[in-house]
């Protein structure tokens, strides 16, 4: 019986997911960075003339995040459809993405699907669930680079082991250069005095290395 409000609960929790993105479309960033992946664009000086990024055109603050899209966007042009619609696809599959994935990293991280046992505990879990992260869910759907940062604090959450510091840091690095120490030195500090201090050496080590 516990699998099934379980599962019940996904489902729902998923139809919502659909509802929110079906009912907004993200603005600025995310549709930057996806029309940057479709254009002829090879830098964000290109984009922002007259800038520091124009300064520094070889360099993408967001380069792991752009790399995928740039793949995405090659992928998706094969499909015999106008550009403009595949834009679109390509940002309300990025919205899907990006909700699915920090529903899935809170639901793991907190253990909260195991507390769902009956009808009761369901309501007040979905109750929860949504009104405590409504705003971060609504964010999340904007396809903002910035959104790994939120992925990488909650993941990180609880997280021990020297090499999964190592390796989230190195992601989340990936995939936005340009701030990932402003998550990562935080995160490091809260676990050097209350988390797992092999975690905070391996994420802190690889910053160092990083920004050498």
């Amino acid at each position: 019986m516990n699998a099934s409000y379980q599962k019940i609960f996904k489902l729902t929790l998923f139809i919502t997911l659909v509802f929110v993105v079906s009912a907004r479309f993200p603005v600025d960033d995310g549709l930057r960075h996806v029309g940057m992946a479709f254009g002829d664009f090879t830098s964000w000086g290109d984009v922002y003339p007259f800038s520091r990024f124009e300064e520094f055109k070889t360099y993408d603050p967001w380069y792991g995040y752009d790399l995928i899209l740039r793949g995405l966007a090659k992928v998706a042009l094969i499909i015999p459809l106008p550009v403009l619609t595949l834009k679109f696809l390509m940002i309300k599959f990025l919205s899907v993405l990006f909700l699915i994935s920090f529903c899935w990293i809170v639901l793991t991280r907190s253990d909260m699907l195991k507390g769902i046992k009956d009808r009761q505990t369901f309501t007040l879990g979905l109750v929860l669930f949504l009104t405590f992260l409504t705003l971060p869910l609504l964010r999340v759907a904007s396809a903002r680079p910035f959104v790994f940062g939120t992925f990488y604090l909650v993941y990180s959450s609880g997280r021990r082991g020297f090499i999964r510091g190592i390796l989230s840091s190195l992601a989340l690095t990936f995939l936005y250069p340009y701030l990932s120490w402003f998550y990562i030195l935080p995160v490091s500090f809260a676990h050097f005095f209350k988390g797992d201090k092999k975690f905070a050496s391996g994420a802190v080590l690889f910053l160092i290395a990083f920004l050498r």
